[in-house]
């Protein structure tokens, strides 16, 4: 048996295989399948403007070296909006891209802040 290289192997691969046709078929009927061409959205996703940011919601001024607990967490997509932390005292990790900004908070970027011990 001779080795060939695996660029070898798949130019013999590719010489002897095709693309399937593609094939029409309801929404429901294609879960699992792949698509056989490109496919465009017909509204905006989402349906408003909205930014998307991982980081930290903050109350008031904070200075670089400032230390905050965490005090609670809000997920993407999330439709509870929690209190805002007081001033000064702690932050929420936040994960959101809903468009519903969190009353009277400044947002620090997840790539910005460094974890403490």
């Amino acid at each position: 048996m001779t080795l060939i290289s695996p660029d070898e192997a798949w130019r013999r691969i590719d010489a002897r295989i095709s693309p399937l046709a593609g094939t029409a078929v309801a929404r429901r009927a294609a879960v699992g399948g792949v698509l056989a061409q490109d496919l465009a959205a017909t509204v905006d996703v989402p349906a408003s403007d909205v930014s998307a940011m991982d980081g930290y919601a903050v109350a008031g001024e904070v200075r670089s070296g400032d230390l905050r607990a965490v005090a609670g967490t809000v997920a993407a997509g999330s439709l509870i909006a929690p209190q805002p932390p007081a001033r000064g005292s702690a932050s929420l990790t936040v994960a959101r891209s809903d468009g519903e900004p969190l009353a009277a908070l400044a947002a620090a970027a997840l790539e910005d802040v460094a974890a403490g011990a």
